[in-house]
């Protein structure tokens, strides 16, 4: 028998793109199974539109200190529901999201962490996906997809166990846009239960660039959060640290600074000079994720 409780909580934290998130707001209130409370944990008070705090089920945390980790970790005591939606203030659900995450949670108790199947990711284009583009995107899926685990999460769009969410937490070591928090938080849940891609429903992540870190701050965060991950937990491998992330990374940067598109709305010089500030501080000995904030 189906159950008539509201089992969920959607968290979204954010900072400076009120317009933005009225629109992901109101898009959430075509759901087939409505959650119990949007709860928006802002960075300050601008942060949020009048009519956002006059839709349907919408709850306004007191603002903390400005960061997705210390954001979301404020609002944790707030929950008081089975499941948490964390979710990115830009990004669009299919229609049945809830519906088929709670099922799944309902009958898997063994999960503890659930991605959708990401339909477009607007921050891999150059202009990014609006909200009406994003519903047509969904609008044109083949209903139907498998239930598959994975190692990690991608992305903090993600179903969580409230139980699980309140045990891991997000680590506040990793300031403002927080990169790879959530790589961090899923190398500590999966000692709690699976980490699965639910394909039998989706999502759009717009990928505005309004209001995101600047680059200089971000090609910092590339070079010192791995690293600061890989000494605290292994994860990600030496290995992965050094091709993957620094080498990968630092190339792109610094192939996409001299070869400059007009299209591009990427600061890649900034994020090669914070790549470049990071391996002066790493020299000097210092792994200290938080130095972004007076950057």
């Amino acid at each position: 028998m189906e159950s008539t409780l509201q089992q969920t909580t959607i968290m979204i934290p954010t900072a400076g793109r009120a317009p933005i998130l009225h629109e992901t707001v109101v898009s959430l209130q075509t759901q087939t199974r409505q959650p119990l409370k949007i709860l928006i944990c802002p960075g300050d008070t601008d942060s949020i539109l009048p009519a956002t705090r006059s839709l349907p089920n919408v709850a306004v945390a007191v603002p903390v200190k400005k960061g997705s980790a210390a954001q979301r970790n404020a609002c944790l005591g707030q929950v008081a529901t089975a499941y948490i939606l964390f979710l990115d203030d830009d990004v669009v659900l299919a229609p049945s999201y809830i519906e088929s995450m709670e099922a799944l949670f309902d009958q898997r108790t063994d999960i503890a962490v659930a991605m959708a199947h990401m339909a477009a990711d607007g921050a891999r284009t150059d202009s990014g996906h609006s909200h009406g583009q994003a519903r047509q995107i969904l609008d044109r899926l083949s209903p139907g997809g498998r239930v598959q685990p994975v190692p990690s999460v991608i992305g903090c769009n993600m179903f969580v166990r409230t139980e699980v969410a309140r045990a891991v937490r997000f680590d506040e070591r990793l300031p403002l846009y927080g990169w790879l928090e959530d790589l961090d938080f899923s190398t500590r849940a999966v000692s709690l239960g699976g980490i699965v891609i639910n394909g039998e429903t989706a999502l759009v992540h717009l990928g505005s660039t309004v209001g995101r870190t600047s680059g200089l701050r971000f090609g910092y965060s590339q070079i010192v959060n791995p690293l600061y991950l890989w000494k605290k937990s292994g994860v990600p491998s030496l290995s992965r640290l050094i091709v993957h992330f620094w080498l990968r990374l630092v190339l792109s940067n610094l192939a996409h600074s001299l070869i400059r598109s007009s299209r591009s709305r990427e600061d890649r010089p900034g994020r090669l000079k914070g790549n470049l500030l990071a391996f002066g501080d790493l020299l000097r000995g210092r792994i200290t994720p938080e130095r972004i904030v007076s950057l």
